[in-house]
């Protein structure tokens, strides 16, 4: 079989459009590393909005999903998978205490950051022990709220691997 410079071109052609869907591909994959995708649960709407516009002034944040109750909580927390839970301790229904109690038995790896406008000591203590990473002001968020979530979040990656890894003799 003989080759023409038109099925020269064409080889060459998807060749490189296989080597850009692969290199898309590992980008994605790379990204998904790095970006941190997070839920955010607050009976106000108005609370969850200004979350919201919080964590969307970063690139490495992304908000899918949210909730107003801490059964809807759990519900997305299970569709969603995300890898951060913001939650306000003070829930209808449920409470975030409750809702974080069943999240982490779902997913012991999804970092928790509890919210309160005010809860007392023996109350956040109670959320820590159900698997908050740790429990915020609501007075402070603008300063307080990334940061805690990038140093749990990078947390939790590090115990999870070294977790998964063994020691070698």
């Amino acid at each position: 079989m003989r080759w023409g410079k038109e099925d020269v071109v064409a080889d060459g052609l998807t060749a490189f459009l296989k080597f850009i869907n692969a290199l898309a591909l590992n980008m994605s994959w790379l990204i998904s590393l790095y970006m941190v995708t997070v839920l955010l649960v607050d009976d106000y709407p108005a609370m969850r909005e200004l979350l919201r516009e919080i964590l969307e002034r970063f690139s490495d944040i992304q908000v899918i999903g949210e909730a107003a109750t801490g059964e809807e909580a759990v519900a997305q927390h299970a569709a969603l998978k995300p890898k951060v839970v913001v939650i306000d301790i003070q829930l209808p229904t449920m409470t975030g205490l409750e809702a974080t109690t069943l999240m982490k038995r779902q997913s012991p790896s999804t970092t928790i950051i509890g919210l309160t406008a005010g809860a007392s000591e023996s109350t956040e203590t109670a959320m820590r022990n159900a698997g908050a990473a740790i429990v915020l002001g609501k007075d402070n968020l603008l300063h307080t709220l990334y940061p805690a979530i990038i140093e749990e979040s990078m947390f939790s990656k590090i115990a999870s691997h070294l977790n998964s890894t063994q020691a070698y003799p």
